[in-house]
């Protein structure tokens, strides 16, 4: 309550400003979209498998020069998920012990989980897809590792073992007659492996995330873009909300921010949260674009052939830089939404 009171309060006095940001109605179109980035891209993230990155882009060519650390990262989602399903602490129980009344000791902790997920597909953020190779918003869930430790290492008392006999004969029961002959056949071998799997869950989760913090890359300063671009005379600089405001407060504000949506002025208030740089912007006398990735690398010189516009082009990291002269017709302003 402390930490958030800052937060409270301007929520309280701009009759809950912040929470309408947050808030959205839920799109059953892409319900399904987002539950599919959030099974392909946030989990194997929130177990080591990959980086956070603000780009799709840089998310997959992460995942596509890592595909051993993904699809483990995956695998070890697959027992936990079983885990989850089929343990004494497991979400099914959690459910059954709060329907009677009777919440277990870590119902806290298990359903956070549950509560961040629906609050995330209820919010605006679940149409957005950066939200899921990013995932900022979801980051709470991490509050329940204990619990997750504690499902993926089983109980070894006696009443467990009872428990664990029942459910193996409830499953054999349900079984026919030569899928039970099978299942008899290669028990012990599963019985044997069987202790090994926490450890090596363990082992395998501890190892990921040590691999992916080793191979993660910092982005390259952007101080010395700032100071490049200054030095050039230039004066707005059109790229992605992640980049426009770093470079505005890297220059001291000598580079205008205008926030793109492709090669366009994007005119959502969540992007140019500042008006007054548009108006700024559109009296700059030379501009920059930063595209990370080449991300609409095409488009932008599509827009520079058909207006004539002459430029310079070089690479900063992983991202090309153009800058030239303003000319009739472009930059693209927000007024003509061109």
């Amino acid at each position: 309550m402390v930490g958030a009171a800052p937060w409270l309060g301007y929520t309280l006095a701009h009759r809950g400003g912040s929470l309408a940001v947050l808030a959205g109605r839920p799109s059953l179109a892409a319900l399904p979209d987002a539950l599919w980035r959030l099974y392909s891209e946030t989990l194997p993230l929130l177990f080591g498998g990959a980086v956070p990155a603000t780009l799709s882009s840089e998310f997959t060519a992460y995942t596509d020069t890592h595909t051993l650390a993904y699809a483990l990262a995956l695998l070890l989602f697959v027992y936990v998920a079983v885990r989850l399903a089929f343990s004494p602490g497991g979400l099914p129980a959690q459910a059954r012990a709060l329907w009677r009344g009777c919440p277990l000791a870590d119902a806290p902790l298990a359903l956070l989980p549950v509560v961040t997920l629906l609050f995330y597909l209820a919010s605006r953020f679940e149409a957005l897809s950066w939200t899921t190779h990013n995932p900022r918003y979801l980051l709470p869930v991490y509050t329940s590792a204990p619990y997750i430790f504690a499902l993926i290492a089983p109980s070894r008392t006696r009443s467990a073992a009872r428990r664990r006999a029942r459910q193996w004969a409830d499953f054999l029961a349900a079984l026919g007659p030569r899928m039970r002959a099978r299942a008899l056949r290669y028990a012990p071998y599963a019985r044997r492996a069987v202790p090994w799997l926490p450890g090596l869950a363990l082992a395998l989760g501890l190892s990921l995330n040590v691999y992916g913090t080793v191979r993660y890359q910092d982005p390259p300063r952007i101080t010395p873009l700032a100071a490049a671009l200054v030095s050039r005379g230039d004066g707005a600089v059109y790229c992605l909300y992640w980049c426009a405001w770093r470079l505005a407060f890297e220059s001291g504000e000598r580079l205008t921010p205008v926030v793109t949506d492709g090669v366009l002025v994007d005119t959502r208030p969540v992007g140019n949260r500042y008006p007054p740089y548009l108006a700024r912007a559109a009296r700059a006398r030379r501009w920059a674009y930063v595209l990370p990735y080449d991300q609409d690398t095409p488009a932008l010189l599509v827009l520079l052939a058909r207006y004539k516009v002459p430029y310079a082009h070089w690479h900063w990291g992983n991202a090309s830089v153009f800058d030239g002269p303003v000319r009739p017709g472009f930059p693209p302003r927000v007024a003509s939404r061109q």
